[in-house]
């Protein structure tokens, strides 16, 4: 793989048979994160032979050199013999993690949602108990998607969250039910103190909007009673200034009894419409 021995070692060492390589995928592969061919794909791969190649190629070369040594009956003692011997042996380690890390390599090509993969060994890596998450992806995987923690339909599964959010909540591809049972706690509504404020001060301010406007309906009702019995006053005085005037252009200053008497009635009919403005008021007011 591109990524190093450290990529294949992680691999290799965690996906140890294909009981376990089917265990740990099998919680993705039921979120969708992963596909079916794939998670096939992996679980034949990943436990295979080639975990063994380092070890395998070293011995090889190992026993090469000693049939070479052996057909030109070279002295074992020499120290040449042994430099050659070492030389050997670590040339044989060096071509099988160039072999191990190719056929890794020809693995994640191989794979159809190389992004989504990727994002399932992170989850992996957090169920095996993970110090910290994998610092590489697969060839061909979206690492700008990774990092961001997108989402698309059938990739990511269904919340994107960068690693390190992801690392510190939970890996994608949980079952819903061990999800929701985690964050029972969190999910406890806390009282709403905001909210019942916010009633109380709504409440407060209605109060005193009913009180301004009884107190402007009260007023608008009073100025109508005053406005009504100004209009009748200035009738009164526009009345009396018009029988004086006829008084006057009569020559007669005083008032003849049929007048006192009219105006003892008006007196008596203004006094009446008085008390019934009063009355009428009181009952506005209460």
């Amino acid at each position: 793989m591109s990524q190093g021995p450290n990529a294949v070692q992680w691999l290799d060492t965690t996906f140890k048979s294909p009981e376990r390589t089917a265990e740990l995928l099998r919680p993705d592969l039921e979120s969708g994160l992963i596909t079916p061919n794939d998670y096939r794909t992996a679980v034949a791969f990943l436990p295979g032979p080639h975990r063994y190649y380092p070890v395998i190629y070293s011995a090889t070369s190992t026993a090469a050199f000693a049939g070479f040594v052996k057909l030109r009956r070279w002295q074992l003692t020499s120290p040449r013999i042994f430099a050659l011997g070492f030389v050997s042996n670590f040339a044989g380690l060096i071509w099988g993690q160039i072999e191990r890390a190719r056929v890794h390599y020809r693995f994640a090509h191989q794979l159809e949602n190389p992004t989504g993969f990727s994002q399932a060994l992170q989850n992996v890596n957090m169920r095996t108990g993970g110090k910290e998450p994998l610092r590489w992806a697969l060839p061909g995987a979206d690492r700008d998607l990774l990092q961001r923690g997108l989402t698309e339909p059938g990739t990511m599964g269904e919340e994107g969250r960068s690693h390190e959010d992801e690392w510190a909540k939970e890996p994608t591809g949980i079952p819903s039910d061990v999800s929701q049972t985690s964050h029972s706690s969190s999910s406890t509504n806390p009282p709403n103190t905001s909210g019942s404020t916010a009633a109380t001060q709504t409440s407060r301010n209605a109060t005193k909007w009913d009180e301004i406007r009884a107190a402007n309906a009260r007023g608008a009702q009073n100025s109508a009673w005053d406005v009504l019995r100004q209009q009748h006053e200035r009738e009164r005085m526009l009345e009396r200034q018009q029988q004086q005037q006829r008084s006057s252009d009569n020559g007669s200053f005083a008032s003849p009894p049929s007048t006192r008497y009219s105006d003892d009635d008006r007196a008596r009919e203004q006094a009446r419409f008085d008390a019934m403005l009063e009355a009428e008021r009181r009952m506005s007011r209460e």
